[in-house]
């Protein structure tokens, strides 16, 4: 009877720990496809626009080249 009763028991736990470890999982798949799913809407929505960089790179001169040199001089 009580090796009936630590099995029973012992497939409860096993039982239990499945279900939570199951739903974990499944918590953590969806919140990676949600990630997924954010950075596809933010990659549709800017989708064709100019991206300038947000400080300088490499020593390239000023942000956005575009608008002039140094000290009033005009690459234009």
């Amino acid at each position: 009877m009580l090796i009936q009763q630590t099995a029973s028991d012992n497939a409860l736990q096993m039982s239990q720990m499945e279900a939570r470890l199951t739903q974990k999982m499944d918590a953590d798949k969806i919140e990676s496809l949600q990630n997924k799913i954010n950075k596809l809407e933010l990659a549709q929505a800017t989708n064709g626009m100019l991206k300038f960089p947000n400080s300088w790179s490499y020593g390239a001169g000023p942000f956005p080249p575009i608008f002039g040199g140094c000290c009033g001089q005009s690459n234009i």
